[in-house]
C-alpha cells in the first residue's frame, strides 16, 4: 500500500519535480518505518509525513475509518436492470437522484448518447454485451 501511494504521487502530483524534493529519497527515508507500524492509524501518521515532504497544505492522506458512518460516500449507479432475454443487460429504470446536484445524479442520466427508459415498464430498449461506459 505503503509503495502504491508513493507511486500514485509520483505518477500524478501537480508538478513533475515534485516540488523540488527528491521524492526517491522520501521513499527511501519513510518506508524504514513500515516495520514499527502495527495499525492503520499508524501507517497514516508515516504516509502523512511522507507526503508533507512536498510542502503542500491541501494533500493528505486519511482512511475510511476516520470518517463516520454518515460522513462516507454512497456510491450509487442509479438505475434498476433486468436480464431482458439473455442477450445482454437491460435497463429497466433510472432513479436520477437529485437533478439539482451533479455529484447526487446518477450516471446513467449522463450516459451519451442518453438513456432513456420507455414502455410500460420503462425498459430501455438499448442492450449491451459488454460493461457500460457510464463516466
Amino acid at each position: 500500500m505503503f509503495n502504491e501511494m508513493w507511486r500514485l504521487y509520483r505518477d500524478y502530483f501537480w508538478d513533475p519535480k515534485m516540488n523540488g524534493k527528491n521524492w526517491e529519497d522520501a521513499r527511501r527515508k519513510y518506508i524504514g518505518f513500515l516495520s514499527r507500524v502495527s495499525n492503520r492509524t499508524e501507517f497514516n501518521e508515516v504516509a502523512s509525513a511522507m507526503v508533507a515532504e512536498l510542502g503542500v497544505g491541501h494533500t493528505s492522506m486519511r482512511s475510511p475509518i476516520d470518517f463516520p458512518d454518515k460522513q462516507r460516500g454512497l456510491g450509487r449507479l442509479g438505475g434498476a436492470f433486468s436480464d431482458g432475454d439473455g442477450d445482454g443487460v437491460m435497463v429497466v429504470e433510472v432513479y436520477d437522484g437529485d437533478i439539482d446536484l451533479a455529484e447526487d445524479r446518477s450516471p446513467l442520466s449522463l450516459a451519451n448518447p442518453p438513456i432513456v427508459p420507455r414502455g410500460p415498464n420503462y425498459a430501455d430498449q438499448r442492450r449491451t454485451r459488454s460493461q457500460p461506459k457510464l463516466f
